[in-house]
């Protein structure tokens, strides 16, 4: 075992073989959200991104499902388990994280987070936080 898939639920799977080539696109060569139309057509779309602080993918990946991809949607990138809820509103299926990355962010860290708040950036309070100037 290479890598392990983690879904929605945190649930950690062993990935056995390589990703299929054919499905993975790096998030360092889309170099606009127009680029993403020619993925809308696939049944799956593997985005790897080299690593947990290029939140590109998520972007990406909303993008993606906006422009109506309804297929499997992998990241492929050592994201942490506080990214989970960004994760999974952002449309992601699936992460696929290293072996060595699943040990140190344990399948139990995962499922905590998959049953938190979902992630959002509307505040909790509706009081109007801006006041009139002048």
């Amino acid at each position: 075992m290479t890598s392990v898939s983690v879904d929605q639920s945190g649930a950690f799977t062993p990935v056995a073989a390589p990703l299929a080539s054919d499905d993975v696109v790096e998030v360092a060569a889309i170099e606009s959200f127009a680029a993403l139309d020619a993925l809308v057509g696939r049944d799956r779309v593997v985005l790897r991104a080299a690593s947990c602080s290029d939140g590109r993918v998520f972007g990406l990946a909303r993008q993606l499902r906006r422009r109506g991809f309804d297929g499997v949607l992998v990241v492929e990138a050592n994201l942490l388990p506080d990214q989970l809820p960004m994760a999974t509103s952002s449309g992601i299926d699936a992460i696929v994280i290293s072996e060595n990355h699943a040990l140190r962010c344990a399948e139990p860290q995962w499922r905590l987070k998959a049953k938190g708040e979902r992630f959002g950036y509307q505040r909790a309070t509706g009081r109007n936080l801006f006041r009139k100037v002048g």
